[in-house]
């Protein structure tokens, strides 16, 4: 009964989209743009067909099932529509070997993620030595030959003292390439030495420079 003067009273309706529901969605998408509907389609799943399983499942509840029908875990013969509508309201069990499959390729991507970040971490870290050693080039350009003698001759005390393996090993090598004991390495030798030598007398500067609040050595190319 209309009464003038008086106020209306408001109710609100929350509408929840569940499977089995018939409702539609307040608003609907444009279904044919989600992937998914281009999946349904793939399988005989008629323009209705999509409308009516995106408008009462979810997405995530479908794919599934779409999923374990092409890789051929899940049998349908005919009216792939009704069997998926029937599977979503029923809440009928995804096949074992589906999930199986599942698994793996979640085990695969995990793997995939893991060697990926593992591989950034590796360039980063090969940037930020390249930075360092573009910035801290000067200061080993910049000392005198004397300085840069007595830099090595340090560097391959200090190598001794603190390695002794690594030592002998390069100490072998110089041997081996230029008939000298390490400690008879001068310093053009040391800058056209390859990694062997170059590195290990490279870390004992560096130790020294860093020590002196200066920083990396250079590593020249072998030309």
């Amino acid at each position: 009964e209309y009464k003038p003067n008086r106020k209306p009273d408001f109710i609100k309706f929350k509408i929840s989209r569940r499977p089995g529901s018939s409702l539609p969605a307040a608003e609907a998408p444009d279904l044919f743009v989600s992937g998914l509907a281009d999946e349904l389609k793939k399988l005989g799943v008629s323009e209705v067909g999509i409308k009516e399983l995106l408008t009462r499942f979810d997405e995530e509840d479908i794919l599934p099932w779409v999923e374990s029908i092409k890789l051929g875990y899940s049998k349908v013969d005919k009216n792939v529509t009704g069997f998926l509508i029937s599977a979503l309201e029923n809440g009928f069990e995804i096949p074992k070997g589906y999930i199986k499959f599942r698994e793996e390729q979640m085990d695969k991507a995990e793997k995939n993620r893991e060697r990926l970040r593992k591989e950034e971490q590796a360039r980063e870290r090969e940037r930020a030595r390249l930075q360092t050693e573009k910035q801290l080039t000067k200061i080993w350009d910049d000392l005198s030959d004397e300085e840069r003698k007595d830099q090595l001759e340090e560097a391959i005390k200090l190598l001794k003292a603190t390695d002794p393996a690594a030592y002998d090993f390069v100490n072998k090598d110089s041997m081996k390439k230029y008939g000298i004991p390490l400690t008879e390495i001068t310093v053009d030798m040391y800058e056209s030495a390859q990694i062997i030598i170059k590195g290990a007398i490279s870390d004992s500067i560096s130790q020294i420079l860093k020590g002196r609040g200066q920083g990396l050595p250079p590593v020249k190319e072998k030309a």
